[in-house]
């Protein structure tokens, strides 16, 4: 069967075909603003638009151009992730199925007049038109390096295409792996500024001998994996020994940043590697010196190997901290841990959270996380790993416990407030445990593997976990009453296409789980839309 003209494309430039797309998403949905969008002509951008069509990136409505979800998808990838996924949608295509399977069916490749001649035994049109769409075929094959290009054996001016074998293991999944959780623009921000004269910091410059009691009293917290997640045992002995080199020959040391709420008890938000490293040689006495620039004769010393002059200039070196100090508001120093920590692995904002909440509050959030009804609804596709399973219970917990009538478009803050909350003694955790488990299991059993994802049409791949639906759907249905429940429930088909049908037909509830999802307006708008979901099925006497 032949493939129809209509199904060719006309688009040398694969880029522009994405720019082609990238246009609609932002509602740049006919040839002539497409074309502007892009730079073409009115003409190319017919053909660019058509292109992105039999792509399965675009559907034409009513000469209107509408994304697909293989449309949004390629958008929201980063460019190495788009070829991949271009390469996988070439692969099937049916066009460039055939022509991939001639190829590698040939051991030595295909020439360009046999590539020509069989896309013209392939393809039903007119001679002139299939030649003219030739160039694109074959560059479109070439971007994606599909096929190689090379000289044919025993020519010396005739190319030949063959197969990339290179890309014979690639696998599609491992994009989708890794674009799991859809990455949103929170665009969230203060309404008011901080009072600054609540910033506490207390500068010191004490001797480094300071803080080696601490560490040897345990009144500086080593073990941040406890409230960090970050190894305290990153640097190599090398790197470890030039630190200790840096203090014998009085070169300054970078300021050490400490968390001082519990003065018995000091939380390290900025210098762990150095101190990890200071413990190492002066009080667990396990590093010996190696790989040393200026001191070399020192190599495979320890503390206690060191003349007591050089001890003496290590423990009186003087150190510049800086401690965060008690009675600064919550709010606050969480800016400050988010602004100065400089470890290897910059600071998630739930892990920040998780170290200022230790506790009551970071015991249950992680007890949530943990929940068996949200790991189901969620397919175990939210990693533990930066603790991102805990910022999605924490989403969760802020507008159960906080509504949405008081948000100030200040996410990270809001998050921040419901985890001081659970410090409440009438706050009754074993309820909103259960509204959890409730909430997390009805998505499952009306969306089942598609709970909290952006589903535009069904039978199509399922898009990544949404944050803004999430926090939305969410607590929703922990709000419902048993009864409710069990009808939604008997009306999941229902609640699947109405979600659907809102998904589509309306653009500011569209928007408000897709971009700036932090705003006021678009928190509002979700949560609004998706009460107004429930509640049109719940009080439908038809049903």
């Amino acid at each position: 069967m032949k493939i129809p003209i209509s199904e060719v494309p006309q688009a040398d430039e694969l880029k522009k075909v994405i720019m082609t797309v990238e246009a609609v998403y932002y509602d740049n949905n006919t040839f002539k603003k497409i074309a502007d969008y892009v730079g073409f002509t009115e003409r190319q951008g017919r053909y660019y638009r058509l292109a992105a069509i039999i792509l399965g990136f675009l559907e034409n409505d009513n000469n209107n151009a509408i994304l697909t979800f293989e449309g949004r998808t390629i958008v929201g990838l980063n460019s190495n992730d788009q070829m991949i996924f271009l390469r996988s949608v070439l692969r099937s295509n049916g066009l460039f199925q055939r022509i991939l399977f001639e190829i590698r069916s040939r051991d030595e490749g295909i020439s360009k007049s046999e590539l020509l001649d069989l896309l013209l035994k392939i393809i039903d049109g007119a001679e002139e038109t299939i030649r003219r769409r030739y160039n694109t075929i074959v560059s479109w094959l070439l971007d994606t390096e599909l096929i190689l290009q090379g000289l044919k054996r025993n020519s010396i001016n005739e190319k030949s295409y063959t197969i990339n074998h290179d890309l014979d293991d690639e696998d599609i999944e491992t994009v989708f792996k890794k674009n799991e959780i859809e990455e949103l623009d929170e665009n969230t921000s203060r309404e008011q500024p901080f009072d600054a004269a609540k910033v506490n910091i207390e500068t010191k410059t004490p001797s480094l001998d300071t803080l080696i009691r601490r560490i040897e009293e345990n009144e500086i917290e080593m073990n941040t994996e406890s409230y960090f997640q970050r190894n305290n045992e990153l640097w190599s002995i090398d790197k470890q020994s030039q630190l200790i080199e840096s203090i014998l020959i009085r070169f300054p040391l970078p300021a050490f940043f400490f968390d001082a709420s519990d003065d018995n008890n000091w939380l390290v938000v900025d210098g762990l590697q150095r101190l990890s490293s200071i413990r190492n040689f002066c009080v667990n006495k396990s590093l010996r010196l190696q790989k040393l620039e200026f001191l070399p004769h020192l190599n495979g010393l320890g503390f206690e190997d060191l003349p007591g002059d050089l001890k003496r200039i290590l423990k009186e070196s003087q150190v510049v901290i800086y401690k965060i100090m008690p009675g600064t508001p919550v709010d606050v120093k969480f800016n400050i841990f988010k602004r100065i920590n400089t470890g290897g692995l910059v600071l998630e904002p739930q892990e920040i959270r998780h170290a200022l909440f230790q506790g009551i509050p970071a015991d249950f959030i992680k007890k949530l996380a943990n929940n068996e009804y949200f790991k189901l609804a969620t397919d175990n596709k939210i990693p533990s790993d930066r603790m991102q399973d805990r910022d999605f219970v924490t989403r969760f917990l802020c507008f159960y416990l906080l509504g949405i009538e008081d948000y100030n478009s200040d996410l990270e803050t809001y998050m921040s407030r419901a985890m001081s909350k659970l410090n409440d003694k009438s706050i009754d955790l074993i309820k909103i445990e259960k509204d959890f488990s409730k909430s997390m299991n009805l998505a499952f059993e009306i969306f089942g593997k598609t709970a909290f994802r952006k589903v535009i049409e069904l039978n199509k791949r399922v898009p990544p976990i949404n944050k803004a639906l999430f926090d939305a759907l969410s607590t929703q249905f922990a709000f419902l009453e048993n009864e409710s429940v069990t009808r939604l429930i008997l009306f999941r088909k229902l609640m699947q296409t109405e979600l659907i049908d809102e998904l589509k037909s309306d653009r500011e509830f569209y928007d408000s789980v897709s971009n700036s999802t932090g705003t006021k307006n678009n928190v509002l708008t979700r949560h609004y839309k998706i009460k107004q979901i429930i509640e049109s099925i719940l009080n439908n006497d038809v049903l």
